[in-house]
């Protein structure tokens, strides 16, 4: 499949192949705060923060555990790491303008520019 949009680098990195089968809603909530700078829930806020015992504690009870660990991976090795890590790191990162996060989220590979949609539109 031949990229057509923006987001289809983000989501193409939950790729199962690569060891992150991230839930879908999960997905989403991801995108929201990465791409968008929506602040997250109280659990994913606590998994941005690095704060594993509170969101151990705010986690829904039928989490599985494989999907808390894909998770975290796919935060450690894909999102930018100015957006995880500590409380000041997350507050940060909601300041940003839309700019700020789609520049730095298209240097990291999580969205096409507008030029790479482009090409992939001509290629076909």
């Amino acid at each position: 499949m031949t990229p057509k949009k923006v987001e289809d680098a983000f989501y193409k990195s939950f790729n199962p192949r690569t060891g992150w089968p991230v839930p879908t809603e999960w997905q989403n909530e991801l995108y929201n705060y990465v791409i968008l700078g929506l602040a997250p829930g109280g659990f994913h806020a606590a998994v941005f923060s690095n704060d594993m015992m509170t969101a151990a504690s705010r986690s829904h009870p039928l989490n599985e555990w494989n999907a808390i660990l894909s998770m975290c991976k796919w935060i450690m090795n894909t999102a930018p790491p100015q957006c995880w890590g500590s409380d000041e790191k997350v507050e940060a990162w909601l300041r940003l303008s839309k700019e700020q996060r789609t520049k730095i989220c298209e240097e990291q590979g999580l969205l096409y520019t507008e030029e790479q949609i482009v090409w992939n539109i001509l290629k076909d």
